[in-house]
């Protein structure tokens, strides 16, 4: 049994939400707060969640993008998953997967690797993942273009001995939307590419190390590119 409270973080364009009487009264439950940041990027609003959280003194966060559609279940197996190992650092996300339905042919062609290839390595996405609160680090500032979870996949690998720390429990599963545009989404591998590499330089010495630990399979392998 998990006493859940969820913390809706707004920073940048999205604060207009805050204003939104439709959203306000979506949002009208007495375990849900609307936490408005005044940062702008994904690591600032973050860092300021996790401080927030920790006042509270809760035990455990599970961060969810607010544009991904999870099984049923994800959340919850992630939660039970975690508390198997009582106050240990451990990541726990969900395998994540583009959603099928209504795929273009670009599209099928751009995301066709990540149907196969997402249970077969330990990076766990920002999309959905928890830990033990008192584990989660500051993370490096929004104008560092340091992707925040690959930071965190990094971080906990060195925590523990690599991937016995960092867990993708198999029936945990969400599902992310295609871009429409071929533009879309190239700019987005950049940004995406620029992020993860700034975060495995960060960490010196064990770049190739973590490099290899969670890069995907058809990147490295031509057996494995979907043809």
């Amino acid at each position: 049994f998990f006493q859940v409270n969820i913390l809706i973080g707004l920073n940048g364009k999205n604060t207009v939400f805050a204003s939104d009487q439709n959203f306000i009264q979506l949002c009208a439950h007495e375990n849900i707060e609307i936490f408005i940041s005044n940062t702008n990027g994904k690591n600032n609003c973050i860092n300021e969640m996790v401080k927030h959280c920790k006042s509270l003194k809760y035990d455990i966060i599970h961060f969810f993008d607010d544009d991904i559609f999870p099984e049923s279940n994800a959340i919850k197996i992630n939660l039970e998953t975690l508390v198997k190992y009582s106050k240990v650092p451990i990541l726990v996300g969900s395998n994540f997967y583009v959603k099928k339905e209504g795929l273009s042919v670009l599209q099928k062609i751009l995301y066709a690797p990540y149907q196969i290839d997402s249970d077969y390595n330990d990076f766990v996405a920002g999309y959905s993942n928890c830990t033990w609160l008192s584990y989660y680090p500051i993370l490096p500032s929004t104008n560092t273009q340091i992707a925040e979870d690959s930071y965190i996949n990094i971080y906990f690998a060195q925590l523990g001995d690599s991937t016995n720390s960092i867990i993708k429990p198999r029936n945990s599963i969400v599902y992310f939307e295609a871009y429409n545009s071929y533009k879309d989404w190239f700019w987005t591998q950049v940004r995406t590419y620029v992020g993860i590499e700034f975060s495995f330089l960060i960490f010196g010495t064990d770049y190739f190390k973590f490099q290899n630990l969670f890069s995907w399979r058809y990147a490295e392998d031509k057996r494995f590119r979907v043809k």
